[in-house]
């Protein structure tokens, strides 16, 4: 079915290039596809927000903002174009057949990879709907379902490209949306399970930096895995949280992420990143006891996490501590939760954890942490 939709819309794509177009007008339509391309994975995140944090859209303000951004972008362009250049040049019939050709089935490549991105942004989980990761299958990362023809990963991997080269600045898309396509997919895999794909961008906190959020937990077998104690603010979106509409908060397990860096470059979000997903969590042996300590509890990525899963909630902040097992050489740079709450790591070094960095960790604080959100649009 998907790759059925993709190759429609590039073979009338092609056709109407053909048909319509002189070689200019080929030529600046494609220029306003990537254009229109930048314009929606810059900013759809940035537009969406204003709707989220207002109580409107929720889980389709994402998708709905991307197709609005790719429209407006492609339209202001093709106008802007039109005005300045004009469609009177013409090189001959085979120049204009052979632009029309080429940018035509370049043009239906990126517009059927935009219009897949946004179906992996849609709430929907449906053997119809495109999903590299189907709800009725167990997560394998290693073999996302993608389609014949992959023409979002065309357009994702062009945008990561420019993120880090013509478009370069402090915060690239290749680091605070690594892996996009499987983020967003695996986002809305618990779907079905009541479980929203979405959250507040202010919902993230961390405890106080001498407090050592970040440590290295040793499990006999396993060896050391780099746990991040995080905050996820108990309120409606709207207000800042992440509760869903029974007011509790649920996740999936691969609705957390690590974004890592190799230790040398895990000083700013520039470049490459590589995104983690979560091992498992850390557990008190004894709820109603803390003072008996933690252990590991491995946890499978299909897993929905209830607030008993917990370490519980203070303050109206529902606590986590999430086990990851990153790569030697590799440094955490940026933790994220579902499709757009992500919090800065930069500046905070793992350390072995001891039962006094864990005591400290579990003390009470004077006052609500605040939320630290980190910025993920404007690449």
């Amino acid at each position: 079915m998907t790759t059925a939709i993709i190759l429609l819309i590039i073979v009338l794509t092609v056709i109407h290039f053909y048909l319509k177009c002189s070689l200019m007008t080929s030529f600046s339509t494609l220029v306003a596809a990537i254009f229109a391309t930048v314009i929606a994975f810059s900013y759809h995140e940035a537009m969406a927000d204003l709707f989220i944090s207002r109580g409107y859209g929720a889980d389709w303000a994402l998708a709905g903002c991307y197709v609005l951004a790719f429209i407006l972008g492609s339209a202001l362009f093709r106008a802007l174009a039109d005005l300045l250049v004009g469609s009177s040049i013409d090189l001959g019939k085979h120049a204009r057949v052979a632009a029309s050709l080429i940018c035509g089935l370049i043009t239906g490549v990126i517009i059927a990879g935009n219009l897949l991105v946004s179906m992996g942004l849609m709430p929907v989980q449906h053997k119809v709907i495109y999903s590299r990761f189907p709800a009725d299958r167990q997560i394998i990362l290693t073999n996302p379902q993608l389609p014949v023809v992959n023409a979002d990963g065309f357009v994702t991997g062009l945008f990561s490209w420019l993120s880090r080269g013509a478009l370069a600045s402090d915060t690239s898309f290749a680091v605070v949306q690594t892996d996009f396509l499987n983020k967003i997919h695996l986002n809305r895999y618990y779907i079905q399970k009541d479980v929203q794909s979405i959250a507040s961008r202010k919902c993230l906190s961390l405890p106080p930096r001498d407090k050592k959020p970040i440590r290295l937990w040793s499990v006999p077998e396993k060896g050391n895995y780099t746990v991040v104690r995080i905050g996820i603010v108990s309120k409606s979106i709207p207000d800042g949280g992440a509760n869903n509409a029974a007011g509790q908060i649920k996740f999936g397990m691969a609705q957390l992420r690590l974004i890592c860096k190799p230790a040398g470059e895990a000083d700013h979000l520039r470049g490459v990143g590589e995104a983690i997903l979560p091992a498992g969590l850390l557990q008190y042996r004894n709820p109603n006891r803390p003072t008996e300590g933690k252990q590991f509890v491995a946890k499978g990525l299909d897993d929905v996490i209830e607030p008993d899963d917990t370490l519980g909630m203070r303050e109206r902040m529902l606590w986590v501590d999430v086990a990851f097992k990153v790569p030697d050489g590799m440094k955490p740079v940026m933790f994220q939760f579902k499709q757009n709450a992500m919090i800065s790591l930069l500046g905070l070094e793992p350390v072995q954890s001891t039962p006094e960095i864990e005591r400290e960790l579990d003390a009470p604080e004077e006052k609500e942490p605040q939320a630290q959100p980190a910025e993920g649009a404007g690449f």
